[in-house]
């Protein structure tokens, strides 16, 4: 009895590990690869060591990946142990999220206690977003964890006033950086502002160890870009994504300002052709790209759900209120209020006559840390025009702080308080609940039973709490323990069932979301979430021509962009070209390099797209200039005067058919057209 009255946190600590991992791991195998485009270039990374540096998307080295190295580093490593498997891709991302959650429990119980640190680890292992992006080869569960560990060294640093641990944190952050780029940089001001406050050090000096960790930040973060740029481009891969084949600027462009940006990703489109069309892709590549169906250019989405911004983006039209929309709110928000409402309980009760002050500087640093990271988060994803809802899971450590820490410290105002503040604690509670049953009321089905626990459980007690506080304003009533602890366990059933659904129902692994709309397109959204091949083209009797007919070529065959690539890399090992890179817009290949290649005999097949009724580049049709080629219309046009054109019989069994609308979507993608350039070698 006495070793389980020792160890009970550790006993439940480990359930709670064990819970995270069953979400996070089990039945990762029918995902597949996850998102192709990233499991392609861990396929190729494992084929050469140059490949392996530079992140290469394709064997061949053409072109790379448009994210920094580590984590898929980290998924190569995984393959090459375990082979390469859909399941080894996915491994290093669910073991980060369990590694969080114990750093979670870690950093809130050393100062909160033990029963505080428990709470915070459980909120996070069951927040619905991180447990879908967890079941992914996307890179953010790693960047959680690397900032995780930034935030503890940091918070040891402000504590101790210590430089070396400083330089740790900001340098941990660069690390960060080389996960997923600025992603890192938004718990930046929390590092900062927590350690110009609290650090007990002279302002000149303070300013000093800020200014050395700084450079320890850049010279971390800016380390691999620099290499790869300074790296003769005739001896690496073009920088995927990038406009002028730089590590730097797709850190600063594509991956940086431009996610805040309005409708970056389209502008290009508009000024090439018409407003009304360039935003009829916009809407449909975004309902394509979240894994909704698409038939004859109308998105179809999955009842109950309210809203789904541009390009993989919920929540509708920016605002300071986009986090309570019901596809954001789904993911994250369902203990906001608690969070929130628990940062002033928690700091009124810090500056309480006859505190500590010790215990109070170190209660207000804690505050402020996980404020802080909340913060700009919260702006970021209020403005910001492309952020995929999978980006939130940078959110989830914060709110899991505020909220374990909010109640805590309010059931402690609660019992000690006999004025106002003791009534934090039940206004949260009923905040709280108040929310989840506006975000449950947009799925009747779910609803009719977690409403009435969220509302009714965490409701009931929190008028107990206020009854109880009434009749007895010197000592809580009998019980009034375990009330509370019912009341927060109620508001915890519903985002564990919501982290539920992507194990259940499958997820998009290349924007991964949970929640009951899952069950109608998780399986659909797989991937790339309905682009590429996706069982639009016979991939077999594709694949089976090329191997047949290639000869001695390079290059399997070459292809608009990274998306139809994916699958062919997966299947063959081969290299395959991605003109355009990743979305096809990336100004790669000239027709003076198409030329020396095919003359050199690197490449004889190159396919193009186009629409029923006409080619592609060609009189009225668009298609080639609405990304999938980008602007490589010089490049079609060549290839479709010097090539010959293969009948589809020979490689694809499907045929197309044209919308009645005539728009750029017919319920699939727009029609690939494959040339043989044998002809154009020759001559």
């Amino acid at each position: 009895m006495e070793t389980i009255r020792r160890t009970w946190h550790k006993i439940i600590l480990f359930f709670i590990l064990v819970i995270t991992g069953f979400l996070s791991y089990y039945g990762v195998g029918k995902e597949g690869y996850g998102n192709t485009y990233y499991a392609a270039a861990v396929k190729s990374m494992l084929m050469s060591w140059h490949n392996f540096f530079f992140l290469s998307f394709d064997p061949g080295g053409y072109v790379t990946i448009d994210k920094p190295p580590i984590a898929f580093w980290l998924q190569a490593a995984s393959a090459k142990l375990f082979g390469f498997q859909g399941w080894s891709l996915i491994l290093p991302e669910a073991l980060a999220t369990v590694v969080s959650v114990a750093l979670i429990y870690h950093l809130v119980q050393r100062v909160f206690g033990k029963s505080c640190g428990l709470v915070a680890a459980a909120v996070l292992a069951v927040t619905p977003i991180l447990v879908a992006v967890s079941r992914t080869n996307e890179p953010d569960p790693t960047l959680v964890m690397v900032v995780l560990f930034a935030a503890w060294a940091l918070i040891l640093a402000a504590e101790r006033s210590s430089l070396k641990y400083l330089v740790l944190a900001l340098g941990l952050v660069g690390i960060g950086f080389n996960v997923k780029m600025a992603e890192a940089f938004l718990v930046v001001p929390a590092f900062y502002g927590v350690y110009w406050l609290y650090a007990r050090v002279k302002p000149g000096r303070r300013l000093g160890h800020l200014a050395l960790a700084t450079a320890v930040l850049v010279v971390v973060s800016l380390s691999w870009v620099t290499v790869v740029d300074m790296t003769p481009a005739s001896m690496r891969p073009y920088v995927g994504s990038s406009q002028t084949n730089s590590e730097l600027e797709l850190a600063v462009g594509y991956n940086g300002i431009q996610r805040v940006l309005p409708r970056h990703g389209f502008t290009g489109l508009k000024a090439d052709f018409s407003p009304r069309l360039a935003d009829q892709w916009e809407r449909e590549l975004a309902d394509r790209e979240a894994g909704f169906h698409v038939p004859d250019g109308k998105g179809v989405r999955p009842s109950g759900a309210r809203g789904h911004g541009g390009f993989g983006m919920g929540g509708g039209s920016s605002g300071i209120l986009r986090l309570l929309d019901n596809q954001m709110a789904g993911q994250i928000s369902w203990l906001l209020p608690l969070a929130f409402l628990g940062i002033l309980g928690a700091y009124l009760r810090s500056r309480r006559r006859g505190a500590d002050p010790d215990e109070s500087r170190t209660v207000r640093l804690a505050l402020g840390f996980w404020g802080l990271w909340v913060l700009p988060m919260v702006v970021y994803f209020s403005i910001a025009s492309l952020a995929h809802l999978y980006y939130m899971s940078m959110l989830a450590p914060g709110i899991a702080a505020l909220a374990a820490i909010g109640f805590r410290e309010m059931y402690l105002l609660y019992r000690d308080e006999s004025g106002w503040k003791a009534f934090f604690l039940p206004v949260a509670l009923a905040a709280t609940a108040a929310l989840q049953v506006f975000i449950l009321s947009g799925y009747s089905t779910w609803s009719a039973w977690l409403t009435p626990v969220a509302a009714g459980v965490s409701g009931l007690c929190a008028l107990a709490l206020v009854i109880g506080k009434v009749r007895s304003r010197t000592e809580p009533a009998r019980g009034t323990r375990f009330i509370a602890a019912a009341a927060l366990s109620a508001l915890l059933v519903a985002p564990a069932v919501w982290s539920l659904t992507p194990m259940m129902y499958g997820t998009n692994a290349s924007s991964p979301t949970a929640g009951p709309e899952l069950a109608e397109n998780g399986a659909n959204g797989r991937g790339f979430g309905g682009f590429g091949f996706g069982g639009d083209i016979n991939t077999s009797k594709l694949i089976n021509f090329l191997l047949r007919h290639n000869g001695n070529a390079t290059y399997l065959v070459a292809v608009p962009n990274a998306m139809t690539a994916a699958p062919i890399i997966l299947q063959t090992g081969k290299a395959v070209m991605a003109v355009g890179g990743f979305m096809g817009r990336d100004p790669i290949l000239t027709v003076a390099r198409l030329q020396q290649m095919v003359a050199a005999g690197e490449l004889r097949y190159f396919m193009v797209t186009g629409l029923p009724g006409g080619n592609a580049g060609k009189g009225p049709n668009p298609a080639a200039r609405l990304g999938w080629m980008g602007s490589q219309t010089a490049v079609t046009q060549w290839v479709e005067d010097h090539g010959t054109l293969v009948p589809q019989q020979e490689w694809d069994s499907n045929a197309s058919a044209e919308g009645s609308d005539g728009s750029p979507w017919t319920g699939r993608m727009p029609d690939l057209q494959l040339y043989d350039l044998s002809r154009a070698a020759a001559s």
